[in-house]
This record gives C-alpha cells, structure tokens and sequence, in this order.
C-alpha cells in the first residue's frame, strides 16, 4: 500500500473519530438533558429534530464500523448485495433498465465500496486500544469546543441581574451541549462552503428558542463558536508545519502500525 493510501485512510479515520467523539457527546447530552428539553414549550418542537439527528447519526456510525470491521456483517451485507458474486458482472447489468435492476445495480456498487475500504481500514482491526483512546480523545476535544464556547459567551453576555421575569439570564451551558452536536453535524453536510450560512441559521433556530435569546444573540454565539472551533484547528495547524522538529510523520507512523498488524 502506498503512502498516500496510507495518508487517505489515516485522515478518513480521523474524521470518523472526529464524527464519532461528537456523537458520544450528542448522545450523552440528550441522556441527561433530553427530557428537560422535551418538556420545556419553547424548546419542544425541536426536541424530535434534534433527537432524530443525533439517533440517526449515532447508529450510522456504529452500522458503519460493524459492515467495516465485522467480518459475519460484511459478508452479511455483501450477499444481500450481491457484491460477493465475484467476477465481473454481466455485460446486460452493465445497463440497468428497470427501476428494480437500478436498484440491485448501485446495492451491489455500494457493497463493491464498502469491501474495499474494508480491505484499506484493515489495518486498525485488532487495535481496539488504539481506537478507543482515539475515541475519547476526539470526546475530550469536543467537550472542550463547547465548554470554551459557552464561557467565551458568558464572558461577553454576562447574566442580567435581575433576570426579566418570563426570560433566562443567560444561556445554561447544558443548551450548549444540547444545540451544538446537532448543528455541528448539519454543519458537515455539503450545503454550503465551510458551512456558511448553515451554521448561523441552525444557530438561531436553535437557540433562537430560548426565552429571552434574541436573533443577534445567537449569530454571536455562532461566530463564537466558529472562532473557537477555528482556534483548535490552528492548533493542529501549527503542529503539522513543525512536525519535522517533533518528528511526526503520518506516513512513518502508519507503516510502522501497518507492520505490526501483520
């Protein structure tokens, strides 16, 4: 496997963690703060969507790893796909006319995918220690993200004394661990670039339907939010331009992890 395979699936895998870190967040947030969410009037038409998005996305992720790291769930998915067949297909599956053999054809070209990078992330079964600290790194990463950004907020804002009677004084940090997963995964889907736009319309729908939270309350606490996040990416950024001082090389390390999975 060549370097920039190598450097393809180490970065894929970085994101997933990334993705998956969000969701054990997303999840837990929704365990402890979900029925406060529901039950308040002002949040509750909103507490389906976010609670469908989170789910969704949750089980996606973990079906993902089972197809990928399962050897019974591939071969499972494989032959419901018909993607284990072997060979080549026949030259009349080639062009699919039915709605029915259209279907059958991109199942078994989705199987043909997945069994390749189940071939290329082969590497990491067997590393479940290495994957789960990766795991609770990523976690560590986003509880942080959002524990800055709601003290950059009350850094800003600062609670009203007294509180208007009917409005909250300032956000509780658990809305910022109950909004921010969510909107951070629509943030990832490709509406718009780096998520402009996306973000601060999720933003104020979201927070926009605390009591008290006016439309420019949240875009700020979406701008914070983005510098926050930007911050941490630079992080990595200054890492990457001096990682030949610090002797961190992506393509070493992984083809020294590659041999000692063989």
């Amino acid at each position: 496997m060549c370097s920039s395979d190598l450097s393809f699936i180490s970065v894929l895998m970085d994101r997933l963690m990334g993705m998956g870190g969000l969701c054990v967040v997303a999840v837990l947030a929704c365990l402890f703060g979900g029925r406060n969410l529901w039950l308040n009037p002002q949040t509750h038409p909103y507490a389906l969507p976010i609670f469908l998005i989170v789910g969704g996305v949750s089980l996606g992720l973990v079906l993902f790893f089972l197809v990928v790291f399962n050897d019974r769930v591939l071969n499972l998915f494989l032959k419901l796909s018909g993607a284990d067949t072997g060979g080549e297909m026949p030259a009349e599956a080639l062009e699919p006319s039915t709605v029915k053999e259209r279907s059958f054809f991109l199942l078994r070209k989705i199987g043909e995918k997945i069994q390749e990078f189940h071939q290329a992330v082969y590497i990491y079964k067997g590393h479940g220690r290495i994957m789960r600290e990766t795991l609770l790194i990523s976690t560590g990463i986003w509880v942080v993200i959002i524990f800055v950004s709601w003290m950059v907020y009350m850094a800003f804002h600062g609670a009203q004394v007294p509180a208007v009677p009917g409005k909250i004084s300032a956000i509780p940090l658990r809305y910022f661990f109950l909004f921010v997963p969510p909107i951070a995964v629509i943030m990832s889907i490709p509406i718009s670039f780096a998520g402009l736009g996306t973000r601060e319309a999720a933003f104020m729908i979201f927070f926009g339907t605390l009591p008290g939270i006016k439309e420019i309350d949240a875009l700020i606490i979406s701008l914070t939010f983005y510098f926050v996040y930007l911050a941490v990416s630079m992080v990595g950024g200054v890492i990457y331009i001096f990682k030949d001082k610090l002797r961190l090389h992506r393509e070493v390390g992984l083809t020294r992890f590659m041999n000692k999975s063989g």
